[in-house]
């Protein structure tokens, strides 16, 4: 999930398609050029995808895959739609995160579940009346 896979232009699609289903307009989707993580600023109403990561990886790690995209868009349609309520990797986040890859059929629900259930995390169910407070 840390190999650049997409171009940016499918990043935005992917992006663009996660805040759709969310009832929200997507962020202007851009790239930058350090080793610093993606990351997502919903004030500025900007997603901003790590190009490359460190060389000492041979130069094709980085942001630019689907999980990435989706991570990101999961952040900024948390705080778009929560503020301040939601934790920024808490169970809503997980929640919308976890619907996201789901929808995106990046790997089996079941997989999904498990793998987070032997991290220890925790998630919602439901979209409805999410609060973290």
């Amino acid at each position: 999930w840390n190999i650049n896979s997409l171009t940016l232009a499918e990043c935005r699609a992917a992006i663009r398609a996660a805040c759709k289903a969310y009832g929200l307009h997507a962020p202007r989707v851009t790239q930058h050029q350090s080793n610093s993580w993606s990351y997502s600023d919903s004030h500025s109403e900007l997603i901003s995808m790590q190009a490359h990561g460190p060389m000492k990886f041979g130069g094709q790690r980085g942001g630019k895959n689907l999980a990435t995209s989706l991570h990101e868009a999961a952040h900024y349609v948390t705080d778009k739609l929560f503020r301040s309520t939601c934790q920024p990797h808490g169970p809503t986040f997980l929640a919308v995160y976890m619907s996201m890859l789901e929808a995106a059929s990046i790997a089996p629900t079941i997989a999904l579940h498990v793998s987070a259930r032997k991290a220890g995390l925790k998630w919602r169910k439901s979209r409805k009346g999410l609060n973290d407070k």
